[in-house]
């Protein structure tokens, strides 16, 4: 759900406030990793405001969707790091032999320091 936050480094510095030390956080988000991170939307004056082309993601909640603030992409560790002081490690699950193959298979593991 980060992709659809309008402050994620609010939220990523709460869950380095909440985990113990040495604690980790996994999560998975849609990520672009040979691109950089872009803002989607912004907020200028109160306003969204799109800055490319508006995208929304399914929701069982909503038949319009989430709208898409972010595309994560190769700088989400760096990002990660300066709000939150968390390292982050990405596995990709992708075995052609047992039939993992496809978009959307790494797992983000954010690490608290010990």
């Amino acid at each position: 759900m980060f992709e659809h936050l309008l402050h994620p480094e609010r939220a990523f510095a709460e869950i380095a406030r909440v985990l113990k030390p040495g604690g980790c956080h996994l999560f998975t988000i849609p990520w672009f990793g040979f691109e950089r991170s872009r803002k989607r939307v912004e907020i200028h004056d109160g306003e969204l405001l799109h800055v490319h082309p508006a995208e929304y993601h399914g929701n069982p909640v909503d038949p319009n969707g989430s709208l898409v603030i972010t595309d994560w992409g190769q700088d989400l560790a760096s990002e990660i790091n300066k709000h939150a002081g968390m390292s982050l490690h990405v596995i990709t699950a992708k075995n052609r032999i047992r039939g993992i193959y496809g978009e959307g298979l790494s797992v983000f593991m954010s690490f608290k320091p010990s």
